[in-house]
C-alpha cells in the first residue's frame, strides 16, 4: 500500500502541460483568460479574428487535464480497494470475537438474574411485607392502647356519680387519660405512635363519641366547682376540708388539662386554669361592685350589703389558701426538670402572676375601690336626698366599710384549724383605699390647695382615693401659675412623709362649677391614628367595656358568627356593639368606629373545608377616642370567641388595605357619625344640605369608591366623577379623563339615590360649555380654572410606597419577655426573610418594606407580649415617622401561628 501511494505521488510531480496556477489563482475569470488568448494569436490591426488556434489551445488543455484524471483514477484505484478489503476483513474478524464476548455477557446476566436479582426481588417483596406488617402491628397496638384508654376514661367518667356521693377524685384520674391520649394523639410524624391514627374509623370514632365529650364534661365540671365555690360563715370545719378537696380536685384537673400544643415547657401556662380563676375573682368582684354601689344608695341596705362583700372576699382569701397549700401536680407531658412549675412551690403563683399582684384580698380591694370612686361621683354629681344623705353618713358609713375590709380579709373558721392560728395580716392600705374611694369624693376630707376649682378638687379626690387617702402638700411648678386637674395627664412625687408633690400638669380651660361627667361635653376628643393607645387598657373606656361584657356579648351570637361562612359587619354605638343593616353593608360614615368579619371556608376538597377568619376594625377619620377604643378592645374579644385564630386587621379611612377594600364591590364613605359616649350628634339631617360625592375605582381591586368631599370646586378632579346632591336636583359631572367604568357606576348610584325622592337628573361631561354651571353651584366664578386636580382621599394602604424608591427595607424585630422585661430588638435588617427566623416562644413584627406592619404571635408567646401586639405595632409607626410621614397610614395586621394568612406568608417569601 506505501509502494502505491508512493508511485501515485511520483505521477502528481511530473511536469504538466497545462498551467495550474493561473487556473487555481483568486482573480482568475474565464472571460479575461479568453481575451488574453485571442490577443495571444491574433495581430489586432488585422480585421478578421482567427479563432481556431485559442480553440485549439483550449481543447488540448482539455484534454492534458482528461488524461492527468484518468492515469490518478486507473493508479488510485486498486490500492484504495485492496486497502479496503484488509479492513473490511479486519472489522469482521472483530465484529466475531465480539458477538463471543456479548453471547458470554448475555449468559452470565442471566444466570446472575436467576441467581441474584429474582431472588433480591423476593427479599425486597418480603421485606415491604414485613415493614406493613410492622407499621400495621404498631398502629394496632396504637389502636388497641387507645381502645384501651378509652374504655378505662369511661369508667374513670362514670365513677363522678357512680355511688351517690360524688367522687371528684376521678376528675384528676380523667385528665391523666386524657393527656395520655392526648400525648399518642397528636404525635403524628412518621415513625411516632400516632401516626396514621387519625385515618382509622374507630379512633375518629372515640375521639367523637367518647374522649370529646368526656374532656368536655370533666372540664365543665371542674369548672363548675370553681364558678360555685364558696364558704359560708356557719360551714363545718369538717364541710371546708370537703370543699377544699373538691376545689383542689377542680384545680388539679384545670391544671391538666391546660392546652400544651407547640408550647416549649419554660413557655407553657396553665392557661384554662388561670382563665377561670380570673373569672371567679372577677365574677366576685363585679357582683360586689354593684351590689355596694346599689347600696350606698341606699343606705339602709348598706349592712347586708357589705356582709355579701365580706363573704365574697372570704371566699378569695379561702381560694387563696387553697392555691398557697397546692403544689402543682407532676404533668405527664412535661416529665421530669422539664416541668414547667417544678420549681414553684404553690399554684398561687402563677394566678398572683397573672394578675399581677401581690396578694388576692389586696387585688380585690384595690379593684373595687378604684370601681366605687366613679360611682360615688355620679352619686354625688346627681344630687338630690341621697347624695345628701351619704354625705351626711360618711363617717359611719367609712366604719362600716372599714370593719367590711378587716373581716373580709380574714379566713372562714371553716378553713382555720382550731389549734391552728389564722395568719394576720396587715390591711390598713387596702382600708385606707376602700374608705377614700367612697368618703373622700363625698365633696370634704383631705384640705386641697386653695386654688383648686371645684371640678379640679373632684379629680384631686379621685387621685386621693386612688393612693390611699394622701394629702397634696404643694405645687413644684411655680412657673405655672395655676394647676388644673382637668387633665388626666400629670406628673407628680410622693414624699418621705407620704404626701404628694404636684410636679408639673397640662392646662386645660378651667370650669368654674362642679359638673356631671357627661355635662356640658360637646364634642369627645377624636382618635389620633398617629399618637393614640388604641387599645386604651386600663383606662376608664377599658374598665366600661369590660363591665359591659360582664355578660356574653349577643353580637357574637346572631346570624351564624363564627359557624358561617359570610360578611359580618357592626358599629360601635355607645359603648355596645350594634349590627350594621345587611342593606348598609359598604357604607361607612367618617366619625364612626367599624368592626367588620370575613369567614370564608378553605380546604384541598369538598367536605374538607374548615373556616378561618379576617376581623377588621375600621376607624373613619373623625371617630372619637371611646369608639376607636372600644372597637379595637372588642375585635380582641370576638377573635377569642373564634378560638384565637383570626387574623386582626387595623384599617384607617385613608388607606384601607388590599384585603380590606376587595370585600366590597362599592364602598361609600359618608360624613357624619353616630352619638358616642360624651357626644351628642344630631341624627336628623336637614333636607336642604349639598352632598358632593366623588366616585372613583377602587384603588386596587375592580370595585368602585363612593366618596362625600367639601361641596367646593376645589374638590373636582378631572379623573373622576362628581355627584353634585342639592335636594330637588342631582347633577352628575363627568371629568374629562374618567374611565366607563366610572360614569357607568356613578349612573348605577344617582340611580339607588333617587329611589327614594323624585329629583331631576342631569348629566354633563366637563368638555361641555354648560358643565360650569356644576362649578358655580359648588361656589366657582369666572376666574376658576377649567382644569381640575385633586387627590383622591383615599389610597390603597398597601401601595402607598410602590414605586419609591426610598422606600424602607423588610425588617424583622422580636419583642420577648424572656430577659424578665419585654425587649423590643431587631433581628434582621433587609431581606430575605423567611419563616426559619420566627420562634413559636415569641412575638416577631415584621415591616414589609411599608406595605404592611404584620405581627406574628407564637403560639408559645407569653400573656404579656401577645397583650401589647398593638401597642408595640403603633409605636413603631409613630418611631418610623421621621424616615417615612406616611408610616402612620401603613396597615397594621395581626397572624397566629399556624394561622397565617396567603399575604402574610407571601410577605415573608418574597
Amino acid at each position: 500500500m506505501a509502494t502505491a501511494a508512493s508511485n501515485s505521488a511520483q505521477d502528481v510531480d511530473e511536469p504538466s502541460y497545462v498551467d495550474y496556477e493561473t487556473f487555481l489563482a483568486p482573480d482568475f475569470r474565464p472571460s479575461s483568460f479568453a481575451n488574453t488568448l485571442v490577443v495571444a494569436t491574433n495581430n489586432p490591426n488585422d480585421s478578421p479574428l482567427d479563432l481556431s488556434t485559442p480553440l485549439s489551445r483550449v481543447l488540448f488543455d482539455a484534454q492534458e487535464v482528461d488524461s492527468h484524471i484518468d492515469q490518478l483514477t486507473t493508479r488510485s484505484a486498486v490500492p484504495l480497494l485492496r486497502y479496503t478489503q484488509q479492513q473490511t476483513s479486519a472489522s469482521g474478524r472483530i465484529i466475531s470475537e465480539l458477538d463471543a464476548q456479548i453471547k458470554s455477557l448475555n449468559d452470565s446476566y442471566r444466570q446472575l438474574e436467576r441467581e441474584v436479582v429474582d431472588k433480591h426481588a423476593e427479599a425486597d417483596e418480603v421485606r415491604q411485607v414485613a415493614l406493613r406488617l410492622w407499621e400495621t402491628l404498631r398502629l394496632g397496638q396504637a389502636v388497641a392502647r387507645c381502645l384501651q384508654l378509652g374504655r378505662q376514661l369511661e369508667i374513670q367518667h362514670s365513677e363522678l356519680a357512680s355511688t351517690g356521693k360524688d367522687d371528684y377524685s376521678a376528675l384528676v384520674r380523667c385528665s391523666h387519660t386524657i393527656l395520655s391520649l392526648r400525648e399518642i394523639l397528636e404525635s403524628r410524624a412518621p415513625g411516632e405512635e400516632g401516626h396514621g391514627l387519625h385515618r382509622v374509623d374507630a379512633i375518629r370514632t372515640l375521639q367523637d363519641q367518647v374522649v370529646n365529650p368526656v374532656e368536655r364534661s370533666v372540664r365543665e365540671t371542674a369548672e363548675r366547682i370553681v364558678r360555685d365555690f364558696a364558704i359560708p360563715a356557719n360551714m363545718t370545719f369538717a364541710q371546708g376540708e370537703e370543699a377544699r378537696a373538691k376545689m383542689v380536685w377542680a384545680i388539679n384537673t384545670l391544671y391538666l388539662l391546660s392546652p400544651t400544643l407547640a408550647v416549649k415547657p419554660d413557655k407553657w401556662t396553665p392557661r384554662l386554669l388561670l382563665q377561670n380563676l380570673e373569672t371567679y375573682v372577677r365574677s366576685a368582684l363585679q357582683i360586689s361592685i354593684t351590689s355596694l354601689a346599689r347600696s350606698l344608695g341606699q343606705l339602709p341596705t348598706l349592712e347586708k350589703a357589705l356582709a355579701d362583700v365580706t363573704a365574697k372576699c372570704q371566699n378569695i382569701v379561702s381560694l387563696e389558701l387553697i392555691l398557697e397549700s397546692t403544689k402543682p401536680p407532676p404533668h405527664p407531658l412535661f416529665p421530669g426538670p422539664a416541668s414547667p412549675h417544678h420549681k414553684v412551690p404553690s399554684l398561687l403563683q402563677p394566678l398572683l402572676a397573672h394578675l399581677e399582684t401581690g396578694s388576692l384580698p389586696s387585688y380585690f380591694w384595690r379593684t373595687m375601690a378604684s370601681s366605687l370612686a366613679a360611682r360615688v361621683q355620679d352619686i354625688v354629681s346627681r344630687g338630690g336626698v341621697v347624695a345628701r344623705t351619704l354625705r351626711t353618713n360618711k363617717g359611719s358609713v367609712g366604719d362600716a366599710i372599714r370593719l367590711a375590709v378587716a373581716r373580709g380579709s380574714l379566713p372562714p373558721s371553716a378553713m382555720v384549724d382550731g389549734k391552728t392560728k389564722p395568719k394576720q395580716g396587715n390591711w390598713d392600705r387596702e382600708s385606707a383605699v376602700m374608705v377614700g374611694s367612697v368618703v373622700n369624693n363625698l365633696g370634704s376630707g383631705p384640705t386641697p390647695p386653695p386654688t383648686l376649682t371645684c371640678i379640679e378638687w373632684s379629680l384631686y379626690a379621685r387621685l386621693t382615693a386612688w393612693l390611699g387617702c394622701f394629702t397634696v402638700s404643694a405645687w413644684c411648678n411655680p412657673a405655672r401659675p395655676t394647676p388644673c386637674f382637668t387633665s388626666s395627664i400629670f406628673l407628680f412625687h410622693i414624699t418621705s412623709n407620704g404626701s404628694i408633690s404636684i410636679i408639673d400638669f397640662f392646662v386645660f380651660p378651667k370650669q368654674a362649677v362642679a359638673m356631671a361627667p357627661n355635662q356640658g361635653l360637646v364634642h369627645l376628643k377624636e382618635y389620633d391614628i398617629k399618637n393614640s393607645n388604641v387599645e386604651l387598657i386600663g383606662t376608664d373606656i377599658d374598665h366600661r367595656v369590660k363591665y359591659n361584657s360582664a355578660v356574653t356579648e349577643p353580637a357574637w351570637h346572631e346570624g351564624g358568627v363564627g359557624e358561617e361562612a359570610g360578611l359580618y359587619i357592626w358599629r360601635i354605638e355607645d359603648f355596645q356593639v350594634v349590627p350594621w343593616p345587611r342593606n348598609k353593608y359598604g357604607t361607612f360614615y367618617d366619625g364612626d368606629s367599624f368592626i367588620v368579619l370575613h369567614s370564608f371556608k378553605v380546604g384541598e376538597r369538598e367536605g374538607q373545608e374548615h373556616l378561618v377568619h379576617d376581623i377588621f376594625f375600621w376607624l373613619g377619620a373623625h371617630t372619637s377616642q371611646d369608639e376607636a377604643g372600644v372597637a379595637a378592645y372588642k375585635t380582641v374579644e370576638l377573635d377569642e370567641f373564634l378560638h384565637g385564630s383570626a387574623v386582626q386587621h387595623r384599617e384607617v379611612q385613608q388607606a384601607p388595605s388590599d384585603d380590606f377594600l376587595t370585600l366590597f364591590p362599592r364602598m361609600s364613605i359618608r360624613s357624619g357619625g353616630m352619638a358616642s359616649g360624651f357626644r351628642h350628634v344630631e341624627e336628623e339631617t336637614p333636607q336642604d344640605i349639598t352632598t358632593l360625592l366623588r366616585v372613583f375605582k377602587n384603588p386596587s381591586a375592580n370595585g368602585i369608591v363612593v366618596y362625600e368631599v367639601e361641596p367646593t370646586w376645589r374638590s373636582l378632579d378631572n379623573a373622576d366623577v362628581f355627584v353634585l346632591d342639592k335636594g330637588d336636583k342631582v347633577w352628575v359631572w363627568q371629568g374629562k379623563d374618567c374611565s366607563p367604568m366610572e360614569k357607568a357606576k356613578a349612573a348605577q348610584v344617582v340611580h339607588d339615590m333617587i329611589l327614594a325622592k323624585h329629583a331631576e337628573v342631569e348629566v354633563l361631561a366637563q368638555a361641555e360649555s354648560r358643565s360650569r354651571r356644576v362649578v358655580d353651584l359648588l361656589g366657582g366664578d369666572a376666574d376658576t380654572p377649567f382644569d381640575f386636580h385633586q387627590p383622591r382621599p383615599i389610597a390603597s394602604g398597601t401601595h402607598i410606597h410602590d414605586g419609591d424608591a426610598s422606600s424602607r427595607p423588610q425588617r424583622l424585630f422580636r419583642f420577648s419577655d424572656e430577659s424578665g422585661r419585654l425587649e423590643f430588638s431587631l433581628v434582621r435588617d433587609g431581606g430575605p426573610i423567611s419563616h426559619r427566623d420566627l420562634d413559636s416562644s415569641d412575638v416577631f413584627l415584621l415591616d414589609d418594606a411599608g406595605r404592611a406592619i404584620w405581627v406574628w404571635e407564637g403560639r408559645g408567646a407569653s400573656r404579656a407580649e401577645k397583650a401589647k401586639w398593638l401597642h408595640v405595632a403603633q409605636a413603631y409607626a409613630r418611631h418610623i415617622q421621621g424616615e417615612d410621614e406616611q408610616a402612620y397610614l401603613t396597615p397594621i395586621a395581626k397572624v397566629v401561628e399556624g394561622n397565617e394568612s396567603r399575604a402574610f406568608l407571601k410577605a415573608i417569601e418574597a
